[in-house]
């Protein structure tokens, strides 16, 4: 296969990736860039893994055949008999996704593999034991005399299909296909990690120039503080905060989201200087509420979005759970 070839097979796969993400982001779990399927730490039934299993299996070999059948009908049979890369492209390019964006240690990958595994068995099962035969016997690959008795037997066996992938649903969904003590391990460990290396800073900087009513309300503080880094951190890993700043030297007038907490500002800051912001932003919200509102509120005055709230609290929750308050 020559290079030129093997070029416009990945390109055609990472246009159907492009095509994914966008087609994700009409559905409404779909929050921000990238986020085909949901990597939320909430898990809700909207949010599952489950609700894009179609989405990544049978797109692929529908946009497969589109691509092989378009070139047959423009005469580049030899070009259409060389496109089964497309969909390991695509997947190729999701794999990527997930480690640019930090996602390896909230992906489940038994479920990945498996979807991994039956799209390529489809889609270039499809290729090889169906479009390349029909295109070497000179046949069309588009719909042919024979359509409704093959549109028949493919409706019958995609309710079969469907009826068995019910079954098979029911076994990866909510806590079974993201174990909450798994999920919380992870929190912890992120936790400790960031704890580890900004603790010294923000201890010094809340206690120079912050007040609270007791020791418990103070920690309280501080769990919803590294919360929200975890989940920045989750959304904004450092690769991308680093393509950020590079950013930022074209648009030094303008505002961005920056460092690990995503302040917005206009300025160039470090990590530290964003979590510096952070606590003034939250500290002057979290001082003023009291009562069943005070974690609600702080956490909605740094971002308003109800999915966000819930995410963080899912990681406020875990930490909470592990060290609990002490006076």
């Amino acid at each position: 296969m020559k290079t030129s070839i093997i070029l416009l097979n990945f390109v055609l796969g990472f246009v159907l990736y492009l095509g994914n993400d966008t087609i994700g982001k009409f559905k409404t779990y779909s929050n921000y860039f990238g986020d085909y399927p949901s990597y939320g730490f909430d898990v809700i039934p909207r949010a599952n893994f489950a609700e894009h299993f179609f989405q990544k299996i049978v797109h692929p070999a529908i946009y497969l055949a589109i691509i092989v059948a378009l070139f047959q009908h423009l005469h580049h049979v030899n070009l259409a008999m060389q496109m089964w890369l497309v969909v390991p492209a695509y997947w190729l390019f999701r794999i990527i996704h997930i480690l640019i964006w930090d996602l390896v240690p909230y992906t489940n990958w038994e479920y990945e593999i498996l979807s991994l595994t039956i799209s390529l068995l489809l889609s270039d099962g499809m290729f090889f034991l169906v479009l390349r035969p029909l295109m070497t016997s000179n046949e069309s690959v588009f719909i042919a005399q024979t359509a409704f008795r093959d549109a028949f037997w493919f409706g019958a066996i995609s309710y079969l299909a469907k009826k068995s992938w019910d079954i098979l649903k029911s076994t990866l969904y909510g806590e079974t296909l993201f174990p909450r003590l798994e999920r919380n391990i992870k929190f912890v460990r992120r936790y400790n990690k960031f704890k580890k290396k900004y603790g010294e800073f923000i201890d010094n900087t809340i206690q120079n120039s912050y007040a609270f009513d007791c020791t418990i309300s103070q920690t309280r503080f501080l769990y919803i503080l590294y919360s929200i880094m975890i989940y920045e951190d989750h959304c904004r890993p450092k690769l991308v905060r680093i393509g950020e700043y590079f950013l930022k030297l074209f648009r030094r007038n303008r505002i961005m989201s920056l460092g690990i907490m995503q302040v917005q500002t206009k300025r160039f800051i470090s990590n530290k200087e964003s979590i510096e912001l952070a606590i003034a932003r939250l500290y002057a919200v979290f001082s003023t509420e009291k009562g069943a509102a005070n974690l609600y509120n702080t956490i909605h005055s740094y971002n308003r979005g109800e999915r966000y709230y819930n995410n963080v609290f899912m990681v406020f929750s875990a930490i909470e759970d592990e060290y609990g308050y002490s006076e």
